[in-house]
């Protein structure tokens, strides 16, 4: 058996892993990209691979002859007698390797056995043979280089494989592979639309998603989230891709086709193993049966894939007119949008669905959750008063709970709207009823993360990335948790996972900026940071990470775009170094300061300028008692309540200050229980906050004690300052040496990052 280095192209990668897997299979020990180890060296392991390798097998095709890298690989391989070519796509390899004959693997699918004059060449390099041949003059090919290490292990490996396969068979312990469960796991496709003008979309993505939720509450059958399924809506992958990406057996798609009151709907469900097709039906009917159709495609395909359906059988879907439905879907599609001009008009439609029939439950759930989206809250897309947009959004979810008290629609929307202490039991009863829904797992992990309560919070938001294994939102959240509870490696993994099934590079190096800002790897955030919007140059939110780590770097000459992001203007004018202008800007804004999820930061501008009379304006423009703060403690508000603490203590209204002291001890001390920590305060925020507070108890020692712990965590500063003076709540602790010491260790790490950044950008510093 030997240790093979598999070369191949991005393009590729999908043929690479189907034969990496084949070979591993056939006992040979495969070592491609995908095996780099979170925090090595790219080139440095490759390199130690390519020389380490008995042989060097090089795919070629028409994207591999043109990479420099595959060609430097497959020239290391020949020259040193380890060269296996294998032509995947009919491409005649570059010049300087036409004259050595290719495996022709052109027609090779994956479920085939591997071709033997493949299998041969391995065995005599593993002989110490070489495997090519050359129609013309050879010249003197050298000695092959010794390898009987790794040809022992590459042996031992293979006994075990054998032991294994006579004692148990084999399996596969990639969880993103399917076969090493034997729940039948779906994804439903998103339907295509055939109708004759090609304008409804929306239709038949709505009947593949009501599909799905019907079938999600199916207990013999594991359903892929919506997300994830229609990244694959375009067409144009193969089977073996969509298998690999979303680790089904089966895969439903189909296709509707709506005329004047006429639908027909055609549906195959595929068995994603060998593509063969299981089950297939056309419906047609009037377009009032929809329920009816959709109801019965899933009896149908459960009964295919479960075998029956389970005892707790899902409830028929909510009904109601055509014309009602049809806006209901087309506000939906709109939905996906998050942006306001969409949004609004999601808005029109639920109305205009609402109006067409006053008793349709989700229509007043989709209502309720698009007003509250509409609302100038921190994490909403528009300017309706919060309080205001609640109170409406509130009614009509209730309203949908009396129409349909065992549907999950009213329930979700309840949860979404409400405040966190009152969002959660909606939620859950919303997951009950409906346990494919992905959004509602993070909508509840966000509202238990608000309360404290992060290991149910991460175990929720663990479920949502196992329905959504595409979907950028719970990887994120679940890699940041990771990563802000100190386990940089297990979130290295869930990023690796996810590029492995075919995720977006962008965002991968998105989630990994973030990963090290959570480090204290500065340096390394603003590279990840650059890379993503390289890539994708309209990605959300990279931006403004950028804009805090220039902050704390002191680089605001690297900021090179002159919009910030919605909401995001207060960390672009820090960022900038504009802070003095930010003052009056805060000035005239007021307790609206309090809508902006920067509201931490601008406080934090304020106090650093000892700005008390302004901050305690704001305070009371919002807040009337320290306890109504206290209860509406939030990531937003909470950010910023170190900030009033010092503030009131400095205007003389120190029975308020020592109330909001106590409250957020309690807030902090429950965001550090457990094993997991919120991705808004990680370790070493945390133990930053508490040096803050123990100093303004006057308990110097322990204040030291926790801001040490904090840099040692990994605390830079980030977004504000690393600059200790920026925080007047540590102001007691600067007679103490101790302190000074701190400050000069923050100095050294934040030149090193800075000097760092600047060579990554090929620039001299002029600030060290």
């Amino acid at each position: 058996m030997a240790g093979i280095f598999l070369s191949y192209a991005r393009e590729d990668a999908a043929k690479a892993e189907a034969l990496a897997k084949a070979l591993e299979r056939a006992g040979h020990q495969v070592w491609w990209d995908r095996h780099v180890q979170s925090g090595s060296r790219f080139a440095k392991q490759i390199d130690q691979e390519l020389e380490a390798a008995d042989a060097v097998l090089v795919l070629w095709s028409c994207s591999s002859v043109e990479s420099a890298w595959v060609q430097d690989e497959a020239a290391e391989g020949r020259d040193t007698n380890r060269l296996i070519p294998a032509m995947i796509d009919g491409c005649k390899p570059p010049l300087g390797f036409r004259q050595y004959q290719s495996v022709d693997m052109s027609g090779w699918t994956g479920r085939r056995k591997l071709p033997p004059q493949l299998l041969e060449a391995i065995s005599t390099i593993a002989n110490g043979g070489s495997a090519v041949t050359n129609a013309g003059d050879v010249g003197e090919a050298g000695e092959p280089k010794p390898r009987g290490r790794v040809r022992m292990w590459a042996a031992a490996i293979g006994l075990l494989l054998l032991a294994g396969l006579l004692f148990g068979g084999w399996w596969y312990v990639d969880s993103g592979f399917p076969g090493n469960s034997e729940t039948p796991t779906l994804a439903v496709l998103p339907f295509a639309d055939l109708s004759p003008q090609r304008d409804k979309g929306y239709f038949a993505e709505g009947v593949a998603e009501s599909i799905l939720s019907l079938l999600g509450r199916e207990e013999g059958i594991k359903v892929i989230g919506r997300t994830s399924a229609w990244q694959f809506k375009d067409g144009s992958a193969d089977l073996p891709t969509i298998r690999r990406a979303l680790g089904v057996t089966h895969v439903l798609e189909g296709s509707t086709r709506t005329a004047g009151d006429q639908l027909r709907l055609s549906v195959r469900l595929i068995d994603a193993t060998d593509g063969s097709q299981v089950w297939s039906e056309d419906y047609q009917r009037k377009l009032s049966n929809v329920f009816a159709v959709q109801d019965e495609i899933g009896r149908a395909v459960a009964k295919r894939l479960a075998g029956s359906l389970s005892s707790n059988k899902a409830p028929q879907s909510l009904t109601t007119r055509a014309d009602a439905y049809t806006l209901y879907l087309a506000a939906r599609a709109e939905m996906r949008d998050r942006k306001e001009p969409a949004l609004r008009k999601a808005l029109g439609l639920a109305k205009q669905a609402l109006a067409s029939d006053p008793d349709y439950a989700p229509a007043h759930a989709l209502y309720a959750e698009l007003i509250f989206m509409l609302s100038d809250a921190p994490n909403s897309y528009g300017s309706i008063p919060q309080d205001k947009a609640r109170a409406v959004a509130l009614q009509h979810a209730r309203k949908a709970i009396a129409i349909a008290p065992n549907a999950p629609e009213g329930y979700a929307a309840l949860g979404v709207v409400s405040p966190p202490k009152e969002g959660i039991e909606p939620l859950r009863r919303a997951i009950a009823a409906d346990p494919a829904r992905a959004e509602v797992r993070v909508w509840l992990s966000l509202h238990l993360e608000e309360l404290g309560r992060n290991e149910e919070a991460f175990q929720q938001v663990r479920a949502a990335a196992e329905i959504e294994p595409l979907w950028t939102v719970p990887i994120n959240r679940l890699s940041f948790a990771l990563a802000a509870s100190g386990r940089f490696e297990e979130s290295e993994q869930v990023i690796q996972t996810y590029l492995q099934r075919g995720g977006d590079p962008a965002q991968a190096a998105r989630f990994r900026s973030s990963k090290a800002v959570y480090a204290g790897d500065l340096s390394e955030a603003v590279r990840q940071g650059r890379l993503a919007v390289k890539l994708a140059p309209t990605i959300p939110f990279v931006r403004s990470y950028l804009e805090g780590l220039y902050a704390v770097l002191g680089l605001p000459q690297l900021i090179e775009w002159e919009a910030p992001e919605r909401n995001r203007v207060i960390s672009w004018m820090v960022a900038k170094g504009q802070k003095a202008g930010l003052r009056d800007t805060l000035r005239e804004q007021g307790a609206d300061v309090w809508k902006s999820r920067d509201a931490g930061l601008a406080l934090a501008v304020l106090a650093e300028a000892r700005e008390w009379a302004l901050i305690s304006q704001i305070y009371k423009g919002r807040w009337a008692r320290a306890v109504d703060l206290c209860d509406s403690a939030d990531r937003t508000t909470s950010s910023g309540m170190i900030q009033v603490i010092v503030a009131l203590l400095h205007t003389g209204q120190r029975e308020d200050a020592l109330q909001l002291m106590s409250c957020y001890e309690n807030y902090l001390l429950l965001q550090a229980q457990g094993p997991y920590r919120s991705p808004f305060y990680g370790q070493a925020e945390l133990s930053f906050r508490q040096a803050q507070l123990l100093a303004l108890r006057g308990r110097t020692e322990q204040a030291l004690a926790a801001l040490e712990q904090a840099v040692t965590l990994g605390w830079r500063g980030y977004p504000h300052s690393a600059q200790l003076a920026s925080y007047p709540a540590l102001d007691s602790l600067r007679p103490n040496p101790a302190y000074a010491r701190v400050q000069r260790r923050l100095d050294r790490f934040i030149a090193a990052e800075r000097d760092e950044v600047l060579r990554q950008e090929g620039k001299a510093s002029t600030l060290s």
